[in-house]
């Protein structure tokens, strides 16, 4: 009797250990699909831009943020490309953050401030800060997770793959937007 219950839960033990590795490999396979789903979004976004800019007569400040959007645009490509090359997270080793970590931060607060320079309206200003903003996140109510450790510490490769795919997506939102009340 005790051998039989040593032998079955074993077999528990071996089978929720496989159905967990499963779960995970069902995770990565979900943020592949959300990843192409955003890309897929972001290919028909770059479509109807392009569209509106030649309907539209463009000033000189647009076309100044439209050279900064697509630079910034081009560094999430390249890390896009990175993580997927050496399946690993470029922002975080061994839950520590790394100097790509820094350089997001430093690039995206660089391209958020090139709004500035823009009469937009506060729903438009609200937008920008809720697609494209780099604050901590509010955990409690006097708790605050830093932005890169809340958004990708501890994530796959595909998950981080998957928010700068959306990020990419919520650039072109915010371009639009830009373009549509210049």
């Amino acid at each position: 009797m005790k051998t039989t219950t040593i032998l079955i839960l074993t077999l528990i033990c071996v089978s929720c250990s496989e159905n967990q590795k499963g779960n995970e490999i069902n995770h990565d396979n979900l943020f592949i699909e959300y990843a192409k789903k955003e890309k897929s979004d972001f290919d028909f976004l770059q479509q109807e831009i392009l569209e509106i800019e030649k309907s539209k007569r463009t000033t000189e400040g647009y076309e100044n943020f439209k050279q900064k959007t697509e630079d910034y645009i081009t560094y999430l490509d390249e890390i896009i490309e990175k993580t997927t090359v050496e399946n690993s997270n470029p922002f975080f080793q061994n839950d520590q953050e790394i100097a790509e970590s820094k350089n997001f931060m430093n690039l995206t607060k660089e391209y958020l401030s090139c709004f500035e320079k823009f009469e937009l309206s506060s729903t438009s200003k609200l937008r920008i800060e809720k697609l494209l903003g780099v604050h901590d996140v509010p955990i409690g109510e006097n708790s605050f997770a830093l932005y890169m450790y809340w958004y990708f510490n501890g994530y796959s490769p595909k998950m981080v793959v998957f928010q700068l795919e959306k990020r990419k997506r919520d650039v072109l939102l915010v371009k639009k937007d830009v373009l549509l009340n210049d």
